[in-house]
């Protein structure tokens, strides 16, 4: 009698451990060492987890395109490889093409010739100055040479709209063609802010023989700027020539930023740039190294003190 209420002891522990045969609903039932027991996701709940957790790609393709368009142009593009979702959203999203996130070895094709020409004294002890003409050619490590520079590659593949053209101002000599195309492109309708930046690449080495103060073969600011009078509110040119005759159609109400380094443009053609062209100017910046003692402008709309004295600068090693 003893044995078998023993044994029937032992069967009721044993049955206090035991799992039942099938989960009480659906899923897979992990059993813990106390004997109790939790149910584990299903694989629809799991999966229905995940797609919670990626809020981000069920915004609408406008939203999103708006997040890639303000990232850098190599994270914008690398976007594609995130997920099945994302690839086809870059080319389809605004494109804000700034050229100085670009290494200097993807700005230019194998063998391209580039000019770029300054301004400076002729010595410390005069204040007289000269042009100074300097030219080289990219020459690529890579073993194929006929690949288009990254630029041309990127505005080829992006099919919508840009807000934003960064190049290098050297683009108006070496390439004024591509340059021409693009801005008469139908991309470049609704185009925001364009700029032409001041840069003297590495290989840009070979100086030719000083020119005279007043002979410049700077290439001229392209006319294609005009068609974005209802569009463009940020401007910046360098390096190169504004003649008046150009100004005097230059119309760009809504501009409020105007950068102007080392232009050739005369005084009375920077009055009515600044007055007539862009009578929305909130933000004016003025490098120059001509040999004029200053420069001083009047305006309203100019964002701290109505007046404005720019002091010509010799010497211009540093942009900020």
């Amino acid at each position: 009698m003893e044995v078998e209420m023993e044994c029937a002891a032992r069967s009721t522990k044993r049955s206090k451990v035991a799992p039942p045969a099938t989960p009480p609903s659906g899923g897979v039932l992990v059993v813990g060492g106390d004997g109790s027991g939790d149910r584990a996701p299903s694989r629809s709940e799991e999966e229905e987890e995940g797609c919670r957790a990626d809020r981000i790609s069920d915004l609408p393709d406008a939203v999103l395109g708006e997040i890639i368009s303000r990232l850098p142009i190599r994270e914008g593009i690398r976007t594609r490889i995130l997920a099945h979702r994302w690839h086809p959203l870059w080319p389809i999203a605004p494109l804000n093409l700034d050229c100085r996130e670009i290494s200097v070895g993807g700005l230019f094709n194998d063998g391209e010739i580039v000019h770029i020409e300054t301004t400076s004294r002729v010595s410390v002890f005069t204040d007289e100055r000269v042009r100074k003409c300097y030219f080289g050619t990219q020459r690529s490590r890579k073993s194929f040479a006929d690949v288009a520079s990254l630029p041309e590659c990127i505005m080829s593949a992006h099919q919508c709209s840009v807000s934003r053209l960064s190049i290098p101002v050297c683009y108006l000599q070496c390439r004024p063609s591509i340059v021409d195309a693009w801005l008469q492109s139908w991309k470049l309708n609704n185009l925001q802010v364009l700029e032409f930046y001041y840069m003297f690449p590495e290989f840009v080495m070979q100086e030719v023989t000083p020119l005279h103060v007043w002979t410049s073969s700077r290439p001229s600011a392209p006319e294609s700027v005009f068609r974005f009078s209802s569009s463009l509110h940020t401007l910046a040119f360098a390096l190169c020539q504004i003649p008046d005759n150009y100004v005097g159609t230059l119309k760009l109400s809504l501009v409020k930023r105007l950068s102007l380094v080392e232009v050739d443009i005369s005084d009375v053609s920077l009055q009515s740039m600044i007055h007539s062209s862009c009578p929305a100017l909130e933000s004016l910046l003025l490098v120059c190294s001509r040999g004029v003692g200053r420069i001083t402008i009047e305006s309203r709309n100019l964002v701290g003190d109505s007046l404005i004295t720019v002091v010509s600068v010799p010497k211009l090693e540093t942009l900020g």
